[in-house]
């Protein structure tokens, strides 16, 4: 009922008698589609939405003023309002003041403000857009005073037609909520045909019309709700809802009040429904990437056949060496070894030989249980943040404004969306500012980008029992093995992978062999007048391990 004539006719008619007389100061502009009127004698600012999902017209106080203000419609200052009117079954109002007519049109595609002087001359608008005409009016009734016998000669006239489209069809302003308040009452259903209704159903109709038609008129609003959210505003009680489950209802006296709470209820509705799209894109869009990456790495995960064929291609260059033009990209060569003769095509590096190209086939898969490892630890990383993004997702269904904001607020803290919320948990968000890998399928592992971000894993996030790791000597990451509890610590494969991590981060990840540090992070402590991530370490123990480079 929100964007209904009814509305805008009883907020008009209360307007008329509250700011009739009153000298418009200024004529301004502090939102999108919204022009305001300060008022002087009554003091008052009249607000006029022409926003076409929430047209207004309103009275409020300067607290609602939001800065900057930028001036329109000069002309207006100083005028006296002389009567505010709404046109018959249009939501399109004039106000007019001394020497003006201002129009406000709710309705249609393009709803805007103009000015005109007293021969109805267009002196200014609101929005920049022409001024469309007035398209022709249908001839439709008044429900409110619409006597007996015009109804029974309507309904009688198109006996086919169902009971819904019957009132949509001959009854100004009435929208879907009046069509169904209407058919509960009269305790039917919206396909009756008029042809089947009983005689005393039409006349029960022009009962059931002047009873909402008094309802209109008095001075009490409501305010529905499903599940907390705010479902419209209504002039009358909807009976159609009121048993409904989940669904409660307010009353008030005040229309005004009633309607500034609506909007600002389905404002911040629409609000947040937005963030769950923004949220829901950047969660499909990342899920879609996590699941490509997962493709990519189940096509490499059979090693031993890709191990087989690299070194079929090492051989077949060697064996046709003499045949392979220096400085060639590419070789075609039969497979002799199978038998088969099917031909296989081998990418060269033209700078190398050939027996330097069948060198790099041989070597290419030599360190099979290592590349088996990285694969592994990356599928795990992987599924480990679907499995999150996608509980994160099952969250913003949540009707709980808090809920859907902290999902946004992590979303951002991943570098999923972008933004930064100033109320953003740091604790939660700290454990995205690094890189992060899931060891074993259960143990998290951080690894600081540089000297601030190594301070800050080491410092801020990381907890007094959990494993500290560097390669010693030598500058590079810190590394750090979160531990879910106390008491429990990673076994030593674990400790192992994460020090070849730690090798692979630092100086020496081209390193055979690299010595790593390690120990707990309450035995790490920073160096003064140090440069950032520089620290000393007491209790330490040092692994010997070969880096692990992803």
């Amino acid at each position: 009922m929100y964007r209904n004539f009814f509305l805008f006719e009883k907020q008009s008619a209360a307007l008329n008698a509250e700011i009739k007389g009153a000298t418009i100061a200024r004529a301004f502009t502090f939102r999108k589609n919204e022009c305001t009127l300060h008022l002087e004698n009554p003091e008052i600012y009249l607000h006029l939405s022409v926003h076409i999902n929430f047209p207004f017209l309103l009275t409020g106080t300067a607290a609602k003023i939001r800065k900057p203000k930028y001036t329109v419609f000069e002309q207006l200052s100083g005028q006296t309002i002389r009567e505010i009117k709404i046109l018959p079954f249009d939501k399109h109002v004039q106000l007019s003041t001394d020497d003006f007519i201002m129009e406000i049109i709710f309705y249609g595609r393009q709803p805007n403000i103009f000015i005109f002087d007293k021969e109805m001359q267009l002196l200014d608008s609101f929005k920049d857009k022409a001024r469309e005409e007035a398209l022709p009016k249908k001839k439709q009734i008044d429900f409110r005073r619409a006597p007996l016998d015009k109804l029974t000669k309507a309904a009688a006239a198109e006996p086919g037609q169902t009971l819904d489209f019957f009132l949509r069809r001959h009854f100004y302003a009435f929208n879907k909520t009046l069509v169904n308040e209407t058919i509960f009452r009269l305790g039917v259903s919206a396909e009756s045909r008029l042809a089947d209704l009983p005689t005393e159903k039409i006349d029960n109709l022009k009962e059931i019309f002047t009873e909402i038609s008094r309802q209109i008129s008095e001075e009490k609003q409501y305010l529905y709700f499903e599940n907390n959210s705010c479902l419209t505003l209504s002039l009358f009680p909807l009976l159609h809802r009121q048993d409904q489950d989940g669904v409660s209802v307010e009353s008030y006296t005040d229309l005004n009040r009633v309607w500034w709470k609506f909007i600002s209820l389905k404002r911040d509705a629409d609000a947040l429904q937005r963030v769950k799209e923004k949220c829901k894109a950047g969660i499909r869009k990342r899920s879609s990437y996590i699941e490509r990456s997962l493709q990519k790495l189940a096509q490499t995960e059979d090693l031993h056949a890709r191990k087989e064929e690299a070194e079929l291609k090492g051989n077949l260059l060697l064996t046709f060496k003499t045949q392979i033009t220096s400085g060639s990209s590419e070789a075609v060569l039969e497979d002799i070894f199978s038998g088969s003769g099917k031909q296989i095509r081998i990418k060269l590096n033209p700078a190398k030989s050939v027996v330097k190209n069948a060198e790099q086939y041989f070597n290419k898969y030599k360190n099979i249980n290592e590349k088996k490892e990285v694969i592994q630890i990356k599928k795990n990383t992987l599924l480990a943040e679907l499995e999150h993004i996608s509980a994160l997702k099952q969250k913003l269904d949540s009707r709980k404004t808090a809920q859907i904001l902290k999902v946004q607020e992590e979303l951002e803290a991943m570098k999923i969306l972008q933004g930064k919320s100033e109320n953003a948990d740091t604790s939660k968000s700290l454990q995205y500012a690094f890189k992060r890998r899931i060891l074993d399928n259960e143990w998290d592992v951080y690894i600081g980008k540089n000297g601030p971000n190594n301070d800050l894993l080491t410092f801020e996030f990381a907890g007094k029992r959990d494993l500290w790791l560097h390669a010693q000597g030598v500058p590079g990451s810190h590394v750090v093995i979160r531990l879910p509890r106390k008491n429990i610590h990673p076994p030593q494969k674990v400790i192992e992978q994460a020090a070849q991590i730690a090798a692979a981060n630092s100086k020496a990840q081209f390193s055979a062999t690299v010595p790593v540090i390690f120990t707990e992070v309450r035995y790490v402590s920073r160096m003064r007048k140090a440069l950032p991530g520089t620290v000393s370490v007491r209790n330490e123990k040092v692994l010997f391990v070969k880096p692990l480079n992803f």
